[in-house]
């Protein structure tokens, strides 16, 4: 089972008919179902309906009442196809007081195996959440706005504030932030064009912030202390977590690629977020509960016996779930990407890297130095081949160019230089030992072959500054790495 799903706040203005009628507006705009043919309006009034199509279509949706009226509402819509899975879709809309002082939509879509060697295919997002967002129905979540747009920061302070919270996981409650950093030509790792139209496509699943420019970023990180995706990358964060994810375009990934990418890592994020609304079952579950409850002096005992059985079924479901959410991370985990496994495997030897992607910097200087040496060391030609292959066909990593950058930027001046290079060290191993004329910086525990550097806190003008720059990169191994 492969399964989609999402939760964000909705409107308070979002209730009983208003839900039910965008579950029949999605049904009526499909071109398969036939769910709903010679089905009445006044059909769905009932706090319990159950509907079933010759071609093997199910519709149930449930109502929990309560003294104030309705608590809780929600849908299944099962529709099996002939490759032999069922497509099903479940949402519940708790309203407001109920679980929190927000009306919450919970939504899952799950594609199902119904016959041995049936294909699974990952559910894409229901048509009932943009046309849900389309109507204004979206509320805020944290301190943004349910919507499918994307958000263009502006370069002002509060933005900037915006921007801060975001990588501390302080600005949303409900959905995860893909945010896209500035080149210095002002452009992004995507056209915006083409930002727009995944915008469009996460609208309930992710909140997409594209930062304003390259000085809005370097601000950004003196704010939070190198913590911010930069120079074009592309950064996914969740509430309360903060960064889980980056993306990194290089010239092997279309645009259409990388947004497969970043879309594919988000919904999965939000798919395994925590949840507070209701999900079906639970919807269930207390729908029974409470019918048994209020009902049951009306009840004979073959009505009591067929609720205790109706709960005993979805208890069952439940269980089955959890197995095959069990089955499916297991089965996540041996299918891992083999290239990550192995980085992993490698940073667990080598220790941490001093910039993101530093460890295949270095494994591609090495394969160039080995294919140029591979006469007078004997190298035989598979070797040489693939080891110039990788020479050529690897770009240095985007970390490399920003970690050069900020060095440039931070020896530029004299009286900063000491707070901002030594700044700038702490974030990529270093620590400071001493200070008094000069600043001692030493490696952390966990990056080996680094040596210790001395700052001065009164380098010369424009030579010292570049011959302190030139030592810092030596010391740190880069000067091998030349960047055309």
């Amino acid at each position: 089972m492969l399964t989609f799903s999402t939760e964000f706040p909705v409107k308070s203005t979002l209730g009983r008919g208003e839900f039910i009628a965008e579950v029949l507006s999605w049904l009526r705009g499909t071109t398969y179902s036939q769910i709903l043919s010679g089905v009445r309006e006044e059909d769905f009034d009932q706090d319990a309906i159950s509907l079933r199509a010759a071609n093997g279509e199910d519709l149930r949706i449930r109502e929990l009442k309560g003294e104030a009226g309705t608590e809780a509402i929600g849908f299944r819509y099962d529709n099996p196809d002939i490759s032999g899975r069922l497509w099903r879709t479940e949402a519940v809309l708790s309203l407001p007081q109920l679980i929190t002082d927000k009306g919450l939509l919970r939504l899952r879509t799950h594609c199902i195996s119904t016959k041995v060697g049936a294909e699974l295919h990952f559910p894409r997002k229901p048509y009932i959440i943009t046309s849900l967002i389309r109507g204004g129905l979206g509320d805020k979540d944290g301190s943004l706005y349910i919507n499918a747009q994307a958000q263009l920061l502006k370069d002002n302070e509060d933005d900037l504030m915006i921007a801060s919270y975001i990588l501390s996981g302080e600005i949303t409650e409900f959905l995860p932030i893909i945010y896209l950093s500035a080149y210095t030509n002002g452009e992004y790792a995507l056209q915006i064009e083409n930002i727009k139209k995944m915008a469009f496509e996460l609208g309930g699943v992710a909140h997409v912030i594209v930062e304003p420019g390259r000085s809005f970023s370097f601000k950004l990180r003196e704010l939070s202390s190198g913590r911010n995706v930069y120079n074009g990358a592309v950064g996914i964060y969740l509430p309360e977590r903060g960064l889980t994810k980056v993306f990194r375009k290089d010239k092997h990934l279309t645009d259409s690629e990388l947004i497969q990418l970043i879309k594919g890592a988000a919904t999965k994020a939000r798919s395994h977020m925590p949840t507070l609304g209701w999900d079906w079952l639970e919807l269930q579950e207390q729908y029974l509960q409470r019918q048994r409850e209020t009902e049951s002096v009306k009840l004979s005992g073959e009505g009591i016996e067929k609720i205790y059985q109706e709960q005993v079924g979805v208890l069952k479901e439940k269980i089955s779930e959890l197995e095959e959410y069990i089955s499916s991370i297991s089965e996540s985990e041996s299918t891992r990407d083999v290239v990550d496994d192995d980085i992993s495997v490698l940073k667990s030897i080598i220790g941490n890297e001093i910039y993101p992607g530093e460890i295949m910097d270095r494994i591609r200087i090495a394969a160039k130095m080995s294919y140029e040496q591979a006469e007078a060391k004997g190298l035989d030609d598979r070797s040489s081949k693939i080891f110039k292959k990788i020479s050529e066909e690897m770009d240095f990593s985007s970390g490399l160019l920003e970690f050069k950058e900020d060095l440039k930027r931070s020896t530029r001046d004299q009286k900063k230089f000491a707070e901002q290079v030594s700044k700038l060290l702490a974030r990529h191993g270093y620590s400071i030992k001493a200070e008094n004329k000069h600043i001692r910086m030493v490696p952390k525990d966990g990056y080996i072959g680094l040596p210790s550097i001395t700052l001065s806190k009164t380098p010369g003008e424009a030579r010292g500054l570049d011959n302190a720059k030139s030592q810092i990169e030596a010391a740190l191994g880069l000067r091998v790495f030349k960047i055309k």
